[in-house]
């Protein structure tokens, strides 16, 4: 199914091709689903890949949190993440649900924080995963 037909924005591409983030995810996933996305290092310490497949499984479930949370279509959701795996995870599942991702870093200052945070109408700040029982599991380290 095309991203313009499926009811969500994907964040569409530079050049006006029509392509979206996350339909290119998407054909990733199923073209070279064993393919490595991203490789980083882990909160412990360790070097951990991710392949187009199991990022694209992580975004969608964790699409899903957010829309359980009240982020859709145009919702600013903060995310104050180092560059790790789940960073990525939060971007494409905003972009799945036409959210716009206002990125942080814990490297940021306080006055850093305090101008992105204003120039950001009304953004949902995310702290740690949603974990209970009944609701999908976000972004795991």
């Amino acid at each position: 199914m095309d991203d313009r037909t499926s009811g969500t924005s994907g964040s569409h591409l530079p050049g006006g091709s029509g392509h979206t983030l996350t339909g290119a995810l998407r054909r990733h996933a199923v073209t070279t689903p064993h393919e490595v996305f991203i490789v980083a290092e882990t909160v412990a310490g360790k070097m951990r890949s991710v392949t187009f497949a199991e990022l694209a499984a992580r975004a969608n479930r964790f699409s899903r949190v957010l829309r359980s949370l009240g982020i859709g279509h145009g919702s600013r959701f903060h995310v104050h993440l180092a560059n790790r795996i789940e960073f990525a995870e939060c971007l494409f599942a905003g972009a799945q649900l036409g959210a716009v991702m206002v990125p942080t870093s814990p490297d940021s200052t306080a006055d850093d924080l305090a101008f992105v945070l204003s120039h950001s109408p009304h953004p949902r700040a995310l702290s740690g995963w949603a974990r209970s029982a009944g609701a999908a599991r976000g972004p795991a380290g």
